[in-house]
C-alpha cells in the first residue's frame, strides 16, 4: 500500500498559504482541487441538494472555522420534511466521519444550535460515479430522504432542548435564489 501511494503522480496545486494545503487528486484529474476527500464530499452534497431544488449558500470564510458552518440550507425547500418550523436557513456542518459525528464534533456542533449532517461516503460516491441515470436518481433521492431525516431529528432536538438555531450573521447576496430567466419568444 505504501508503495503504491508513493509511486502516484498527486496534483499539488496549492490551496492554501501552508505547505500541506494542496490538491490531494492525481495529476490530470480533470476537475476541480480539494485538499481532503471530505471537501470534495462537501461540494458533491451541495450539488446533489441544489438537483434537489434546494436554496444551499455556502458558509463563509468566519463562519467556517470560528462556527464550524459549511453551507446553509434554505428550510423550507426541504419537501420532505413536512412543515418545518424553521423558515430561515439551517447551518449545516457536514461530516462523512461517523465518529467526528457522534463525537466531540457533533457535539459542540449541537450546543452552537448548528445541523451536524453525516452523509456515507460510499454513497456520495456511487451517486457520483454512476452511470445508469434511473439508479442515479435513486441514488439521489436515498440521500436526500437520509438528509431530511437528519434535519428533522435534529430540528426536533432543538425544540426540545431549548436551543436556538444559529442564523446568519448578515443576509447576504448568497442567500437570494437563483434568477429566473426567461427566452423571449420572437
Amino acid at each position: 500500500m505504501f508503495a503504491t501511494y508513493m509511486s502516484k503522480n498527486i496534483c499539488g496545486k496549492q490551496l492554501g498559504s501552508t505547505e500541506y494545503d494542496t490538491c490531494y487528486k492525481e495529476l490530470n484529474h480533470g476537475g476541480n482541487c480539494y485538499k481532503t476527500f471530505g471537501l470534495e464530499a462537501e461540494a458533491w452534497m451541495q450539488e446533489l441538494l441544489r438537483q434537489c431544488d434546494c436554496q444551499v449558500a455556502k458558509a463563509t470564510i468566519h463562519e467556517d472555522h470560528k462556527l464550524k458552518i459549511d453551507f446553509w440550507v434554505y428550510s423550507a425547500d426541504l419537501r420532505c420534511n413536512g412543515e418545518s418550523a424553521n423558515k430561515d436557513f439551517l447551518p449545516i456542518q457536514f461530516t462523512i466521519d461517523k465518529n467526528a459525528a457522534c463525537g466531540l464534533k457533533g457535539r459542540d456542533a449541537l450546543r452552537q444550535g448548528v445541523v451536524i449532517l453525516f452523509i456515507e461516503s460510499d454513497d456520495l460516491l456511487e451517486w457520483k460515479t454512476m452511470s445508469d441515470v434511473t439508479l442515479k436518481e435513486v441514488v439521489k433521492l436515498r440521500i436526500y430522504r437520509n438528509f431530511c431525516d437528519s434535519v428533522k431529528r435534529i430540528e426536533e432536538y432543538f425544540e426540545r432542548t431549548y436551543i436556538k438555531i444559529a442564523q446568519p450573521m448578515t443576509m447576504l447576496r448568497r442567500f437570494e435564489p437563483e434568477p429566473i430567466r426567461i427566452e423571449s419568444q420572437s
